[in-house]
């Protein structure tokens, strides 16, 4: 039997074509719709892990808060605060005391060994007969109080992140040698300090005792200096008496940029001035660093105060500026 072409060869005709293509189609549609399925399905399950994860986080930090931070009378139950007459609404208790820990044996490195630090970043410089030692910021604001030896003089390099001010005091108290430390609390939204001897509580930012057996004196301020770390490398290229503090396990782990704080309450402020505007503070009188980044040169009286850029600034409760 001889079988023709067309018998052996089955030419598809234009309708065959069609019904391929509509199939075709129908399986690239019923593909399309699984995935679409399989998305939807994949991002609802991340959201619900998102959702649980911050729902986790918020009641960590809520039993946290409710567990861990005591009120004032029950934090320092031997402190007596209505006999120092202070504002007790300007009091409160902002977590529990020693909290950030104090660093009480800090460790030094070589200035050209101290790689961590880069060169714009801002550090506490303080020189005591003869001997240099930059604080970097990034590890006086974790720990918030250092408690060092400097020169032969025993000091606490102190910071306070809701108002931006870098202290340095003599921790010599009454003729006998302590520690500071964090209380934990603050008083018209500055960090409020305890000496370990006494538990006497001193002002972070003037040194004025607040209560306690020291209330009426007041701590010793050793002078002290914030520049950047390239101008400390430079002023001290060749000086083999200057250090640097080391980078502790604290400071290497991430911080907040920006607290969630509310904004301090502060009355009768000039126009233009918010309460979390940096100032340079003489005696009475406080000027912007933003009136001084745009003059560049202020003169008040027999006094100049000028403005030199080359590093960032500290960081403290409301972010932290580029330069």
């Amino acid at each position: 039997m001889t079988l023709s072409t067309e018998d052996r060869f089955h030419q598809p005709t234009r309708a065959d074509r069609n019904q391929v293509h509509r199939a075709r189609a129908d399986v690239k549609a019923q593909s399309k719709t699984a995935n679409d399925s399989l998305t939807k399905v994949t991002f609802s399950i991340l959201l619900v892990a998102c959702a649980m994860a911050v729902a986790s986080l918020l009641i960590s930090v809520q039993a946290r808060s409710a567990t861990t931070i005591k009120p004032v009378d029950a934090s320092w139950p031997s402190t007596d605060v209505s006999a120092a007459g202070l504002n007790l609404q300007k009091l409160t208790v902002h977590s529990e005391r020693n909290s950030p820990p104090s660093l009480d044996r800090p460790s030094y490195l070589p200035i050209e060994l101290a790689g961590y630090v880069a060169g714009l970043e801002p550090v506490i410089e303080v020189t005591i007969n003869g001997r240099t030692r930059a604080y970097p910021m990034r590890v006086v604001a974790r720990h918030q109080i250092i408690n060092d030896r400097l020169g032969g003089k025993n000091i606490a390099v102190s910071y306070c992140k809701i108002c931006s001010s870098a202290m340095v005091f003599s921790r010599d108290i009454g003729g006998e040698t302590t520690q500071l430390k964090f209380s934990g609390l603050t008083y018209f939204n500055n960090m409020v300090l305890y000496d370990e001897a006494s538990k006497s509580w001193w002002q972070q930012i003037n040194g004025e005792a607040l209560a306690g057996p020291g209330r009426g004196a007041s701590l010793e301020v050793v002078p002290s200096e914030i520049i950047s770390f390239t101008r400390f490398r430079q002023r001290h290229a060749n000086n083999a008496a200057a250090d640097v503090i080391a980078l502790t396990d604290l400071a290497r782990q991430p911080v907040m940029a920006k607290l969630n704080l509310p904004t301090p309450d502060v009355e009768d402020l000039p126009e233009g001035v918010t309460p979390a505007d940096r100032v340079v503070v003489i005696g009475s009188e406080a000027w912007t660093l933003g009136l001084l980044r745009q003059e560049g040169r202020i003169e008040e009286k027999d006094l100049v105060i000028l403005w030199e850029g080359g590093r960032q600034a500290a960081p403290d409760a409301f972010g932290r500026d580029e330069e």
